[in-house]
């Protein structure tokens, strides 16, 4: 994650990426004097509260589902989950199908960049 750009003129201050302004000493002449710690803490819960709001639920949906199901560890339940999936035959045909597709569509890629690769290769070899 970059830091903030200082910029060499106006108000001495530039945000850069969304993070918090930094002060600058001298008006804007490009010395950094001292960080706002309100700006990083604000912007510190601005980017890492989603995520620690995301990491907790999941954590309780883990919990909930391995109390009702009793099972004391993820791979136990993981096993009682996959045990009663049911595997049809169109839906076998349709991630194979996807996996073939997924395939050709790389092989296309990769022979592409081969092509390219070769080209940029001539081109160094003859200038």
């Amino acid at each position: 994650m970059p830091w903030p750009e200082v910029c060499s003129r106006g108000a001495g201050f530039r945000v850069a990426g969304g993070l918090p302004p930094v002060p600058l000493e001298d008006g804007g002449k490009g010395s950094v004097k001292s960080v706002n710690s309100q700006g990083i803490l604000l912007w510190l819960i601005r980017k890492v509260l989603p995520w620690a709001a995301l990491l907790a639920a999941l954590y309780l949906i883990r919990e909930i589902a391995a109390g009702l199901l009793g099972k004391d560890s993820m791979l136990e339940l993981w096993i009682a989950w996959m045990g009663k999936a049911q595997v049809t035959r169109l839906s076998a045909i349709i991630f194979g199908l996807a996996g073939v597709a997924y395939g050709l569509g790389q092989r296309a890629l990769r022979r592409e960049l081969e092509k390219t690769l070769a080209a940029c290769l001539k081109e160094q070899r003859q200038g």
